[in-house]
C-alpha cells in the first residue's frame, strides 16, 4: 500500500508522528519477539537438539531416570516445571531478554565437568534468529509505512 502526500509539509507531519511513535513501534516488536522466543525456548527441554547438537544422555543418568519414574530419554526434562522457569521481560524499545532464574540454567547452558552443554538459550538464538529479526524488521516496516 503507498501514501500520497499533497505537500512536503503533509509529508513531514507524517514523518515527524512516526518518528514520535517510533519507540513504542520499537517495544511492540521487541514483544513480539520475545514472545515468540519465550515459545521456542519452552519446547526445548525434552528435545535432543541438533543445532547445536546435544549428545545422548549418558547410561547412568537413564538408570536414575527410570528408577525415579521418569521417562528415560527426556534431557533437560523430569516435572516439566524446568522449562516453565522461563520468562520474557521488555524494558522499553531497546531491551528485551528471555532467561531463566533457575541456577540449572547456566549449568546446562555451558555444561559442567560432569555433564556436557545442552544449551537451551544457545539452541533457539541458533535455530530461529533469522524469524526474530524478520518478526521485528516487519512491524517496524509496518510502522514506518503507517500500518500499525
Amino acid at each position: 500500500m503507498s501514501r500520497t502526500f499533497n505537500s512536503i509539509g503533509a509529508l513531514a507531519t507524517f514523518l515527524e508522528g512516526v518518528a514520535h511513535s517510533l519507540p513504542q513501534a520499537q517495544q511492540a516488536a521487541l514483544d513480539d519477539a520475545t514472545t515468540f522466543l519465550l515459545q521456542k525456548v519452552k519446547e526445548i527441554p525434552g528435545n535432543y537438539q541438533s543445532d547445536p547438537a546435544w549428545p545422548a544422555l549418558a547410561e547412568a543418568t537413564v538408570e536414575d531416570r527410570t528408577r525415579k519414574g521418569f521417562t528415560p530419554d527426556d534431557p533437560l526434562r523430569r516435572t516439566g516445571e524446568f522449562a516453565e522457569t522461563f520468562q520474557k521481560h521488555v524494558d522499553g524499545p531497546t531491551r528485551a531478554e528471555v532467561g531463566s532464574n533457575d541456577e540449572r540454567a547456566a549449568w546446562f547452558e555451558l555444561g559442567t565437568s560432569r555433564m556436557p552443554p545442552r544449551p537451551v538459550l544457545g539452541a533457539a538464538k541458533a535455530q530461529h534468529d533469522p524469524h526474530l529479526v524478520e518478526i521485528v524488521g516487519r512491524r517496524i516496516q509496518q510502522h514506518i509505512g503507517g500500518r500499525d
